[in-house]
């Protein structure tokens, strides 16, 4: 019977433990496992990306259109009726253009002025004598644009009132954001 002392008994078991390199079988195992997490994590980022450029582009569009809304508001407000008839029927204060889709008013200032629908570009357009604008751009694709007159006539003792109501989707994609608020005439012609 062979002796072994403790140092050679301890090399044989930690080479039958460890034995120098790796099998195919283990190599491809771990390769599958390493390459499951980077695919994983490769897809986790790619959906962390995605949803932060809609969640922008959607932050971008409602600070467009409010801005938009309070655009729009401070030029109605600060209209004036029209007693000549130069931009709208004599004693009225708004016209309602193309279905409800476009306004047309006479500022402070005694310039006609139409904020309307472009249906084909979908885009919200205003009309001054100086030109046309773009009152958006063209990161918002403005589905519908309505608006509603009440009190429109001078002398029916309703404070002239305008419901606007603005629907829009950003480009290229995010979540439809409705828009409505109402404005009344600052100097009130009853």
């Amino acid at each position: 019977m062979q002796k072994f002392s403790f140092l050679q008994l301890n090399k044989i078991t930690f080479k039958k433990l460890f034995p120098k390199g790796f099998t195919l079988v283990e190599l491809l195992i771990v390769l599958s496992i390493f390459s499951i997490v980077i695919i994983s994590i490769t897809t986790l980022f790619v959906d962390l990306l995605r949803n932060q450029l809609y969640i922008l582009s959607a932050r971008k569009m409602l600070g467009e259109i409010s801005y938009l809304g309070e655009f729009i508001s401070r030029q109605i407000r600060m209209s004036k009726t029209d007693t000549t008839g130069s931009c709208v029927s004599a004693g009225k204060n708004f016209e309602i253009i193309n279905g409800g889709e476009g306004i047309k008013f006479l500022t402070q200032d005694d310039k006609c002025y139409t904020i309307y629908l472009d249906s084909l570009e979908h885009q919200i357009m205003i009309q001054r004598p100086d030109g046309v604008f773009e009152l958006t751009s063209k990161r918002t694709k403005v589905e519908k644009l309505l608006f509603r007159v009440s009190g429109n006539i001078v002398g029916d003792t309703i404070q002239p009132f305008v419901t606007l109501k603005i629907e829009a989707t950003p480009i290229p994609k995010g979540p439809k954001i409705i828009f409505q608020t109402g404005i009344s005439k600052r100097n009130p012609d009853v």
